[in-house]
């Protein structure tokens, strides 16, 4: 029993350790804040079918823009450069249902766009009318930042599997043990 909560407790702190040095020596090729940037649409308009379509103004941007960073759930996507579709996020048949589902829509941006139309469709009414957030920026900065965002999360989670991983193994042996003792003390 002590053996077998000292590997647990080893394991945990291990996996801990090794996160928080992978977040130290990682540091310095951190995104800085300033190649990150929050998109805000110059206009938003609302259809009487849920549809939300999205105008961006580039222009008024300083930095190179490489891509524009968006989520979505459940979402069909029309993303149009200079009025030309540049991007479409549509639905898939899957053993889950026919939705997008949810992902993060990274679409890399014609290097001379100036004006941009995000077109945003529900396939539910549940999800019409989701706060959306756009990041534009280089598209392997804006993953950058993402990824370190949810890392507390991703800790968090592999150390709950772990524990639960520990916690079935653990049971799995003390049943076959207490088998093995009943079957010793019958003969």
């Amino acid at each position: 029993m002590k053996r077998e909560q000292g590997i647990l407790i080893g394991t945990v702190i291990a996996a801990i350790i090794m996160m928080f040095l992978c977040s130290v020596f990682t540091f310095s090729d951190a995104v800085s804040e300033k190649t990150l940037t929050t998109c805000i649409p110059e206009a938003v308009s609302i259809t009487e079918d849920g549809k939300t379509q999205y105008d961006f103004n580039l222009q008024s941007y300083v930095q190179a823009i490489g891509s524009i960073v968006f989520y979505s759930s459940h979402q069909r996507i029309n993303v149009y450069a200079q009025g030309e579709e540049i991007y479409r996020l549509s639905n898939k048949r899957s053993i889950w249902g026919n939705t997008p589902g949810w992902t993060w829509n990274f679409v890399k941006l014609p290097s001379d766009v100036d004006r941009l139309q995000i077109e945003i469709s529900p396939c539910y009414k549940e999800v019409e009318g989701q706060k959306q957030e756009f990041y534009i920026g280089g598209g392997n900065d804006i993953y950058m930042k993402l990824l370190r965002k949810a890392m507390p999360a991703f800790i968090i989670s592999v150390v709950i599997l772990l524990v639960g991983l520990y916690i079935t193994i653990y049971l799995s042996v003390m049943v076959s043990v207490t088998a093995l003792a009943a079957m010793s003390f019958v003969v």
